[in-house]
């Protein structure tokens, strides 16, 4: 499973399981809704800024929270990630180090070989 698909599949069921545990906001006496500081947006993954996503160690990226946004978010990859759709990953074939590369290949230039 590639890492957008698995990315989807994540952010599906962590708002499957955000929906199963949450209930209506509470009420004041008389019926009414409280006022006050709302709850984290029901409305997950749907966002319009970083936080309402932060929760969720996400940025907003095009009314969505995602894993990035750019090539900023993905930092932790080293020189070979980068953001795809939503989501940081490896780049075919870059490499860091020989042990980046498959089967005994070598890393030169930042490309196995």
């Amino acid at each position: 499973m590639n890492a957008s698909r698995l990315l989807t599949l994540l952010t599906v069921l962590a708002t499957l399981a955000f929906a199963a545990g949450c209930s209506s906001a509470p009420k004041k006496s008389g019926g009414a809704p409280a006022t006050g500081p709302s709850p984290v947006s029901a409305a997950y993954p749907a966002c319009s800024s970083d936080a309402n996503c932060s929760s969720h160690g996400q940025v907003c990226a095009n009314g969505t929270c995602a894993q990035c946004r750019d090539q900023s978010q993905c930092g932790a990859m080293g020189a070979c990630g980068h953001c795809e759709n939503g989501g940081c990953v490896k780049t075919p074939d870059c490499c860091e180090k020989d042990a980046d590369c498959s089967a005994g290949g070598r890393c030169r230039g930042g490309k196995c070989h």
